[in-house]
């Protein structure tokens, strides 16, 4: 989430960075260092996987896809592991994915509601895969009681692209992976507006977030003309800065979906009427 903040209160945050590291919570025993790629591999490997419904025949585990038993015990990780289990399963089957990156809070209930009716009302054979941005120490970007943004709110828009593009390389090494999408919420919605396509991902959806925030981030990622692209925008966000409008004109107009209302939240996805919405799209352009 992002809000305009004066130059002069930004550069003293940046200034209070060192003195406000000592209270940055320790995750795993191992410490936060400023570093987008430093124990990147912690995100990987507690990343949450669902299949949706229709998998559940074909996926040992329906929803929740868990770390296979013989590659855990040959030494994998267990990011590794879960997609060894869905290749031996899917057995060459070719299945689109759905990234979904949280907002600067972190994965709330909301996003695991979200997460939750998206497996189970689609009509696909899809997976999603949920990335927990604060399964590596690292500090809080925001304060969402008071929808104002820390110091460490900028910097962590990198932690967040590194942590996208990790996860894009580690599917596009999987033999059962087809489309890719990635969506993103509030600050999520940021960094999949930023994301340079490098991984040939066939589309993206933006929601409730903003494309021109600190130093642009947000409005220089490369999108393709032939990506399918999925706005969700309120004019009267509470989350003024982040809900910008701006991404309403991102992508190639003619690829172009918006779905935009004047309802008083950041979280329009929690109102059936939107996420049905979303729903319906992704069952025709994932």
């Amino acid at each position: 989430m992002f809000r305009t903040v004066m130059a002069p209160v930004v550069l003293l945050s940046l200034l209070m960075l060192a003195a406000c590291q000592t209270s940055v919570p320790t995750v795993g025993g191992i410490p936060f260092k400023d570093d987008p790629m430093f124990n990147i591999e912690a995100v990987w490997n507690t990343a949450s996987i669902q299949t949706s419904k229709s998998l559940g025949t074909k996926i040992p585990a329906i929803f929740s896809v868990l770390p296979d038993k013989e590659a855990k015990a040959a030494g994998m990780n267990d990011g590794d592991a879960k997609m060894a289990l869905l290749s031996k399963h899917l057995k060459g089957q070719k299945v689109p994915v759905l990234v979904m990156l949280h907002g600067c809070a972190g994965v709330l209930t909301n996003d695991v509601d979200i997460n939750a009716d998206i497996v189970w009302k689609t009509k696909l054979d899809m997976i999603t895969i949920r990335p927990d941005s604060f399964a590596r120490s690292r500090p809080l970007a925001c304060n969402p009681n008071s929808h104002s943004v820390t110091y460490f709110y900028e910097r962590s828009d990198y932690f967040r692209l590194a942590e996208l593009t990790y996860i894009l390389d580690k599917l596009r090494q999987q033999d059962w992976v087809g489309n890719i999408m990635i969506m993103g919420h509030s600050q999520g919605a940021s960094v999949v507006s930023e994301y340079d396509n490098k991984h040939n991902i066939s589309g993206r959806v933006i929601y409730s977030g903003s494309c021109n925030g600190f130093n642009g981030f947000g409005s220089r990622g490369s999108i393709k003309d032939d990506e399918k692209i999925y706005v969700i925008h309120s004019n009267n966000d509470p989350w003024k800065g982040c809900a910008n409008g701006i991404c309403t004109s991102r992508g190639n107009p003619a690829n172009r979906t918006v779905d935009e209302t004047n309802e008083p939240t950041h979280n329009l996805l929690m109102r059936d009427a939107h996420l049905d919405k979303l729903i319906n799209w992704l069952d025709t352009n994932l």
